[in-house]
């Protein structure tokens, strides 16, 4: 991503740190754009698409998303760049944008700040605490966004995008 979002109000992707993540495909990138539309696109390691294909979000769906992101406002103050110990894995990327603000953040293996009340080592709590605390904002924000695409059988989680629906004509 690292652009500035121009129409687009949210976007998320996930690709490998090093290598492949699983067969040809070094990850995903999902964006919404202001009028609704979803784009989908996976890439290799070298950045060369392999597929790309464009939804259209209905209107009540679209303005859930924006009204979610403008209740969480704490959004716009975590770190761009959120370092937790982790050197290799799955680098995490989300752009969120509401009330003419935006924010850009990377993660690497983000997923792992959420523990399912698993007890953190006071040693990592010390080093990373605020870094786990922002990981979760971000985590709870996104999850919130999945659970409104589910309701429209888009399945958008960390490691995957998965529908139903058929792609749209490619948009002008």
């Amino acid at each position: 991503m690292g652009r500035k979002m121009e129409n687009f109000i949210f976007a998320y992707k996930s690709f490998a740190a090093c290598n492949c993540l699983s067969d040809d495909t070094d990850g995903f990138e999902l964006l919404v754009r202001e009028d609704g539309l979803l784009k989908y696109q996976t890439f290799t390691f070298e950045g060369c698409a392999i597929d790309l294909a464009f939804y259209k979000l209905q209107p009540e769906t679209l303005e859930k998303i924006k009204n979610t992101m403008e209740a969480h406002a704490e959004i716009f103050e975590v770190n761009s760049q959120l370092r937790n110990g982790s050197f290799d894995g799955t680098f995490h990327q989300f752009l969120f944008t509401a009330a003419g603000k935006e924010r850009e953040i990377l993660a690497l293996n983000i997923e792992n700040s959420m523990d399912d009340q698993r007890k953190i080592r006071k040693a990592y709590r010390k080093a990373y605490g605020e870094t786990l605390r922002q990981e979760r904002i971000v985590l709870n924000l996104f999850f919130e966004i999945c659970a409104i695409l589910k309701e429209e059988k888009y399945e958008l989680a960390l490691d995957h995008f998965i529908t139903p629906r058929l792609s749209i004509q490619r948009p002008k």
